[in-house]
């Protein structure tokens, strides 16, 4: 399996960040998605689209890093709906899914297409 850098989009402070729809970086099948936090990867939103005509899986690999403490409770596994829009994935734990190098790992079902958007939240 190959590795694709995903793009982290940081949200402005003032009015917020322009993006535009269908932004985002490209899911390959059968790769794994790899995501820089530029942040706490709790203050992280990941929007995910499937482009794909069937209902597909992305795996949340567990983290492999000393500090993923709940790392134990293993991957998790979402459903990626054919709705034609973006879904938001439930937020993720540092502790359970952050690799040892800080990143995040997400896994594409076989035939999986479309796009991956984190946003990276500020404080105040």
């Amino acid at each position: 399996m190959a590795d694709t850098a995903i793009t982290t989009v940081v949200q402005g402070k003032a009015l917020g960040t322009d993006v535009k729809a269908g932004v985002g970086t490209a899911m390959v099948a059968e790769e794994v998605s790899v995501i820089t936090p530029k942040g706490p990867v709790e203050e992280m939103v990941i929007l995910a689209w499937n482009t794909t005509v069937a209902v597909k899986t992305l795996t949340v690999k567990a983290g492999a890093g000393v500090a993923s403490g709940t790392k134990g409770q293993g991957d998790l596994v979402l459903t990626l709906a054919t709705t034609g829009g973006a879904q938001i994935l439930p937020r993720l734990e540092s502790a359970r899914f952050q690799q040892a190098n800080g990143t995040i790992r997400l896994a594409h079902e076989a035939g999986a297409t479309g796009f991956l958007l984190p946003i990276q939240l500020k404080r105040g």
